[in-house]
């Protein structure tokens, strides 16, 4: 109704920027980090909070692992195989068309 939208014109447009972090306790805040792929590069460049939850979620064994089969972006594919140390062009082609298989990403199969 009108009532109801004018109601919503009138709340404030901006929130505290630690919103979520003064709101939910730290046991709660883990679960969706669990759900996550054990690599922090998802999580690590938001905020330091995130990146510690996460950690406690995943663990430090599995922290700085990629799970190649999460990679959606060519940046993200290109970072994986230098980081891997794959530099022969037949097999950066081998390993692209294998992640992309998993990933879901047809364009990448060869």
């Amino acid at each position: 109704t009108s009532e109801q939208n004018e109601r919503f014109r009138r709340l404030p447009r901006t929130v505290d920027r630690n919103y979520i972090l003064k709101m939910l306790p730290l046991d709660i805040l883990k679960i969706p980090f669990t759900m996550l792929p054990p690599s922090n590069r998802l999580v690590a460049p938001v905020c330091r909070a995130f990146r510690d939850c996460h950690a406690a979620a995943a663990g430090e064994k599995k922290r700085y692992c990629t799970f190649k089969y999460s990679l959606r972006s060519e940046s993200a594919l290109a970072s994986y195989l230098d980081e891997a140390g794959v530099r022969s062009s037949g097999y950066v082609k081998e390993k692209t068309t294998l992640i992309g298989a998993g990933a879901g990403r047809i364009d990448w199969v060869q």
